[in-house]
């Protein structure tokens, strides 16, 4: 592949991939400015790997794992630095008065993260498992309680 044809497939996969990951790190946790910090983030570690000769579905696969330990990385930094903090939610994080919204302000990171990858991206276990570093059985066992999870607070069965 020369220069300027890898250049174009970057241009391309950026265009194509660059609203959905900034979307994505936003929903699972992360205020807009930071999200779109950590989502330039991912697509530079990205371009410097070897991911930009693998196929598509692949590449954005492994450019979600890089967003995914960006945002860890950078919520083990934000805890460092915030340690005397009240725990509250970002004020832009608030759920409004939609059902949905007040449901997934409710859950943990970890199930809005696997919920987000599987029915917003519609990635396989297989890939979740592969994005995240968990076991593919794991993801389906935690992908199956977080739904469950969140069907409750959806219909009010829970607290």
């Amino acid at each position: 592949m020369t220069d300027a044809e890898l250049r174009e497939r970057l241009s391309l996969f950026y265009a194509e991939h660059w609203r959905k990951l900034w979307a994505y790190v936003a929903r699972i946790g992360s205020d807009p400015a930071t999200a779109e910090d950590i989502a330039q983030e991912s697509f530079a570690r990205w371009s410097l790997s070897p991911a930009p000769g693998w196929e598509d579905r692949r590449a954005r696969a492994y450019l979600y794992a890089i967003a995914h330990r960006a945002l860890s990385d950078h919520r083990r930094r934000s805890r460092r630095e915030s340690v005397l903090e009240e725990d509250s939610p970002d004020p832009a994080q608030r759920p409004g008065d939609f059902p949905l919204a007040r449901v997934w302000s409710r859950l943990k990171p970890r199930d809005r993260h696997l919920l987000w990858l599987a029915y917003a991206e519609e990635f396989s276990h297989e890939e979740i498992a592969a994005i995240t570093g968990l076991g593919a059985a794991s993801v389906k066992v935690v992908l199956s309680r977080a739904r469950e999870k969140a069907r409750a607070l959806l219909t009010g069965e829970t607290e």
